[in-house]
């Protein structure tokens, strides 16, 4: 047995031992020294600690009990989704192993690719549908076998006598009529009788087969649900797309343009749906019935029936086993402990293959451009990606985990956990999982992307603490967080959002360090700073140097060029020697890049196109912060200061159309991933600072408390 090590996905190193309540997926194995084993298996490099979905523990060679943990509830989303997501993650997986191109990769879709197929009627369905009638006739008119009871009766009733009744008599003088000289006179006695008994196997197996069929057509209506959301969705956001500039949506129509030009599928899923929710009364009208009353449903089964003399002979209950037949086709292969492992490892491996199709996908619809001609990657890979104002690149790494640069610089760690967080009905199984990830001490701002579906988080099913945790990202954190860097993202392939909530984050983290970075300062003396602003009004004196007010226009940079030539040729000529030619040359390149900054300032982060002019474009505020529109698509982004903490932060109002906040999927539907800072959730144009996650309205006079930052009223947003 090869020795391992325990990695940690969330740190990037390794670790000794995770501890406590840990959520599915977060660990794998590394080369190492100690040989172990899980769940009697050995425990092999590269996979993922998970023996199954619930507790876990570590064995040593010697059969030592080891390391123990726990998954916690619900680790494991819906058979859709898992379904759904092992699929496209083969298909990634089979791209870059095939060394294809980049662009074969972007071309798959990260949705429920196989919606049409899942709107058909399935085999199980029809059998259903054709075998009901002989269910039911089971379950009201079963096969019956009479069994010997004793019954409690009037001893005037009784006709016979047995050991039994003698032995009850003997014990329970309250039976007695009276006592003689010559014996007892019993008032009641045991009577031998015969009564019906329906616990039969036969009948068992159709009970559990109600179960197991009600439970069948009840995930086929959710499934059909979330299927008629996403089409909702896609037609919501063509409609959107449709007044906003196409080039910044045209690899986000690709996504959906399926469901958009068909316009069947709503009638297809409403035909799909009432046919599912008809054999589902049916088949729950049953659970009242004498079977399903009158044996034991929790008895060993198995999964092969018995062939007995009555499923042989009798037309109902043969029926009844082809109906279970039919069942067990669609479910077997998922009741071995081994093969649930298997399932489950094949789950956390295509999780992160799937994520890593959202990320590319992402990258691409925030306007990032790249060598699509380039071999796809795979772990351990790189994707380059150039934008306007300066190089991107997305790395793989060989535990799952992705590293996005900005330049050189590490500016977020994407872990995927495979791990449905929020889809437990146990809220304190939740809150700690949350609490959990939220206290791991990371030194780069983590982004968590877990499954979810919008179902999860509607209605009063996630209390409020948990769904603001649950679903934010760096660009619109919780009130009151811990100040540990982990946000955490819901994806699903039932989302046609959740690629746009990832490019969102991705927004904020490429674009808030350039549009807060303002204004730019550039250091030299006093001298040197009235000799040079002399003759212009883009820059200002200040005590450190010199600012940038607003972007030169080209005469203003050329006065500043002679300028600071004619600041060169005075120092040359007042010192002689050892002349300080390079210091002036180096303030010159210091400037043309402030200039060059307040220009790209005025760049539409939106329709990314430039401003004709930008030094008419941007307008500077005397609190140190700025404001641009767009005059080509009519987006206007700022930077705010905040009140609380000092902050300086970047906001984007897409369109001049300002909207109030809310829960994430509010953001979505509104927002999409034209947005920077969070928008305050009861007045639109007043946003919340990223850094302190204060709400600015809430440090005005005239705050009113609201769903996120406190409890006077209830607004939901999403």
């Amino acid at each position: 047995m090869a020795g391992v090590a325990i990695w940690d996905r969330f740190l990037g190193r390794e670790v000794y031992a995770p501890k406590g309540r840990d959520p599915l997926g977060r660990y794998t194995f590394v080369p190492g020294t100690r040989p172990v084993s899980i769940a009697g298996q050995p425990a092999e490099v590269g996979r993922y600690l998970a023996s199954g979905t619930g507790p876990w523990r570590l064995t040593t060679d010697r059969g030592r009990s080891g390391l123990a943990g726990d998954f916690g509830t619900d680790p494991l989303p819906g058979d859709v989704t898992v379904d759904t997501v092992i699929a496209i993650g083969g298909h990634v997986r089979e791209v870059y192993e095939r060394a294809e191109s980049l662009g074969t990769m972007l071309a798959l879709s990260p949705l429920l690719a196989d919606a049409d197929a899942r709107l058909r009627e399935s085999a199980l369905e029809r059998a259903v549908d054709e075998g009901l009638g002989s269910l039911r006739a089971v379950c009201f008119r079963p096969a019956t076998r009479l069994r010997p009871v004793h019954e409690l009766v009037p001893a005037s009733r009784s006709r016979r006598i047995t050991p039994q009744t003698i032995a009850r008599l003997a014990a329970h003088s309250e039976d007695w009529a009276r006592l003689g000289p010559d014996g007892v006179r019993p008032d009641r006695v045991l009577s031998p009788t015969r009564e019906f008994d329906t616990d039969l196997y036969e009948n068992r197996v159709a009970a559990r087969l109600v179960d197991h069929l009600w439970r069948f057509l009840n995930k086929r209506i959710t499934e059909v649900r979330r299927i008629d959301w996403m089409v909702e969705d896609a037609k919501r956001l063509a409609t959107e797309i449709a007044q906003r500039p196409w080039r910044t949506h045209e690899h986000l129509f690709d996504l959906f343009a399926g469901f958009v030009n068909d316009d069947t599928w709503q009638t297809r899923t409403v035909e799909r749906l009432v046919a599912l929710e008809r054999l589902s009364h049916a088949v729950a009208s049953l659970m009242g019935s004498p079977v399903h009353r009158g044996v034991n449903r929790h008895a060993e089964l198995g999964m092969l029936l018995r062939s007995t003399n009555i499923f042989v002979n009798d037309d109902r209950y043969r029926r009844v086993g082809e109906l279970w037949q039919a069942w067990l086709k669609t479910h077997a292969g998922t009741t071995l402990q081994s093969d649930l492992a298997r399932h489950v490892q094949q789950w956390c491996d295509s999780f992160a293959h799937y994520n890593a199709l959202l990320l590319m996908r992402a990258f691409d619809q925030l306007g990032l451009e790249t060598d699509r001609s380039q071999p796809a990657p795979g772990p351990g890979g790189t994707v380059t990606f150039e934008g306007r104002h300066g190089l991107v690149s997305l790395e793989w790494h060989e535990d799952g985990a992705f590293v996005v640069r900005r330049g050189a610089e590490a500016a977020l760690r994407i872990v995927p956990i495979p791990h449905a967080l929020a889809a437990s009905s146990q809220q304190g199984g939740n809150a700690d999982l949350l609490t959990h990830l939220h206290r791991v001490p990371v030194a780069t701002p983590t982004l968590v992307l877990y499954p979810g579906n919008r179902d999860e988080r509607e209605g009063d099913r996630v209390a409020r603490e948990i769904l603001l945790r649950a679903f934010e990202g760096p660009e619109s954190p919780a009130p009151a967080r811990l100040p540990v860097p982990v946000f955490l993202l819901p994806v699903s392939p039932l989302e046609i959002d959740s690629v746009t909530r990832i490019a969102r984050a991705l927004r904020w983290v490429i674009d808030a360090p350039r549009l807060s970075a303002y204004p730019p300062v550039v250091a030299c003396t006093d001298e040197e700073g009235q000799a040079i602003v002399r003759n212009t009004s883009w820059l200002a004196v200040a005590p450190e140097g010199l600012r940038g007010v607003r972007p030169p226009a080209d005469h203003e940079l050329a006065a500043v060029r002679t300028a600071t030539l004619a600041l060169r040729e005075e120092t040359s000529r007042l010192r002689r020697r050892g002349a300080n030619i390079e210091r002036v040359e180096q303030l010159w390149r210091s400037l043309d890049q402030a200039a060059r900054h307040l220009t790209g300032l005025t760049w539409c982060p939106v329709c990314d196109k430039p401003a004709a002019r930008p030094e008419r474009r941007l307008q500077p505020r005397p609190d140190g912060t700025y404001r641009c529109e767009c005059e080509s698509c009519g987006s206007a982004w700022e930077s705010r200061l905040c009140r609380a903490c000092g902050n300086t932060y970047p906001v984007l109002i897409p369109m001049q159309q300002a909207a109030t906040g809310g829960y994430g999927d509010h953001l979505d539907r509104v927002f999409g991933a034209e947005l920077l800072a969070g928008p305050c959730w009861i007045r639109d144009r007043v946003f919340i600072c990223p850094r302190c996650t204060t709400c600015a309205e809430r440090e005005s006079e005239r705050w009113v408390s609201c769903d996120r930052c406190g409890d006077a009223q209830t607004v939901r947003g999403g």
